[in-house]
């Protein structure tokens, strides 16, 4: 699933990494989960995120499969 992931995110690079960042929508459906869940994980530090110049929520695709 992670691959499907990579595949729809924006890439950006950190530390010469290649990152996926991915919105609420398309996180939700590659996760299979609802978008309460996806908050809750992000109130939990479960997953990371970043937020677009005006506010926008966006998740890292490859924190969404990270076991604690």
């Amino acid at each position: 699933m992670l691959a499907m992931a990579e595949a729809t995110g924006t890439p950006i690079y950190i530390d010469g990494h290649d990152r996926r960042l991915l919105n609420s929508v398309q996180a939700c459906r590659i996760a299979g989960i609802a978008r309460s869940t996806l908050y809750l994980w992000v109130q939990l530090g479960r997953v990371e995120v970043a937020r677009t110049a005006s506010g926008q929520l966006r998740i890292f695709a490859d924190t969404l499969f990270q076991r604690d």
